[in-house]
């Protein structure tokens, strides 16, 4: 295998092979083995890794210099042609291949179930491509450098075993690289959304573990760079909730159903789980004329909500590096005869109605926190508001619908004067 293939190929073969035996061990122990979401990324980051690596060095040690060039080189290529968003048709023809073999099927189309389970399989490999291409790069340098092949004076160590970089940004650009576009692309919404999942959970980690590693000057410099960054891509979001939620009434379905019940019947999650449609099948009698509006509105409203929740993670941060630059708590409140939950619901119709802007929620909460005294209490919690704020009461909408009427007879009667 490894004599006829460059290294990319070897890990589109071996990735589907890996799928294709969970699924098999999945289906056969259906009563006492359940999907596991951490077995894909321990796959990829540990036992793909290792395999990976053993690949090279099993390969390099049995060519010549012009051989161990060639095929280090072709290999790198490969990395640009055989990118994971370039090659889903290919893998998932290869997994429907592998799955049915010794058995020939003449439809080579995957079921929503296998979509999706191949789908988080190349969520994980779309996550580590960029490692196995930084292995491969290394590699070749320490080739052109004399350290492997026929003219190595010493031999190369292993990247496992190098040192590694004080701050990493691995997680970081899979982040920014998944922000790329703010519009449905090339993947659908659902996996766009597992995506921005698992990226947002990883950079956590990652900004976590920087801080481990640097002292208190470099981790300010550090946030204030990886946050002017995430910032720059605020100018790209134009969705907000009214925008996706007139989707889920039309189509009489909820956020919850689609997203963790997984209610393939509707059509609305049939929307958001195909890829954009092409030019000609936009023509086909099928064809859904909510589709486009469905998945740019979907798209956009969790790319702008990816934003938002790293911006607050760092922001929280800062502020334990940096006290002196809260708010100095003990400024003049404005009081108001308004309940906590009141006023949590009230910001919230601010904000979806883009009557005003703050990009980071995190400091809206401790603005309202820092600036208000609610009826009955002269300190509100920011994890009070916080959890007000995005999960308002029914009632607090009924009870400002009847506030706005009013303030709209008063208008009336003002420019009636």
């Amino acid at each position: 295998m490894i004599e006829d293939k460059y290294l990319v190929e070897l890990l589109e073969q071996r990735l589907v092979q890996e799928v294709v035996n969970y699924r098999h061990t999945l289906d056969e122990n259906w009563e006492t083995e359940k999907y596991d979401k951490s077995y894909f990324p321990i796959f990829f980051s540990e036992t793909l890794m290792a395999e990976f690596k053993e690949w090279i060095y099993s390969k390099v040690n049995k060519l010549n210099n012009f051989e161990i060039n060639k095929f280090l080189s072709l290999s790198l290529e490969q990395f640009k042609t055989h990118k994971p968003d370039y090659r889903k048709q290919e893998i998932e023809k290869m997994y429907h291949l592998i799955f049915w073999y010794p058995n020939v099927m003449p439809d080579n189309k995957l079921s929503l179930y296998d979509k999706n389970f191949l789908s988080s399989a190349l969520r994980s490999y779309d996550r580590y491509f960029n490692t196995y291409l930084s292995i491969t790069e290394k590699m070749l340098i320490d080739f052109k450098a004399g350290l492997i092949g026929s003219n190595a004076t010493f031999q190369s160590v292993p990247p496992s075993e190098q040192t590694k970089e004080k701050i990493a940004f691995r997680d970081f650009k899979v982040f920014l690289k998944h922000l790329e576009f703010n519009y449905p692309y090339k993947i659908d919404v659902i996996t766009f959304k597992y995506f921005l999942r698992d990226d947002i959970e990883y950079l956590k980690k990652e900004i976590l573990e920087n801080f481990l590693n640097i002292n208190h000057e470099e981790k300010i410099a550090y946030i204030n760079r990886i946050k002017y960054e995430i910032e720059s891509l605020q100018k790209n979001v134009w969705a907000n909730y009214n925008d996706i939620e007139k989707w889920f009434n039309k189509y009489e379905i909820s956020e919850e159903e689609i997203f963790t019940h997984q209610n393939f019947s509707n059509e609305l999650y049939r929307l958001l789980s195909i890829e954009p449609p092409t030019f000609r099948e936009t023509f086909e009698p099928d064809y859904n004329i909510d589709t486009e509006d469905v998945q740019k509105s979907f798209y956009n409203y969790y790319y702008g909500q990816s934003i938002n929740t790293i911006l607050d993670f760092i922001s929280e941060h800062e502020i334990k590096l940096n006290p002196s630059a809260q708010t100095n708590l003990s400024k003049q409140k404005i009081k108001t005869n308004l309940s906590v939950p009141q006023l949590a619901c009230l910001f919230r119709a601010l904000l979806d109605n883009k009557i005003i802007d703050i990009p980071v929620k995190a400091n809206l909460y401790r603005f309202i926190s820092e600036s208000f005294e609610s009826k009955g209490t002269l300190e509100i919690s920011t994890k009070k508001i916080k959890n007000l704020f995005e999960d308002p009461d029914l009632k607090e909408f009924e009870f400002w619908d009847e506030k706005f009427l009013k303030l709209k007879q008063y208008t009336f009667a003002k420019k009636n004067l």
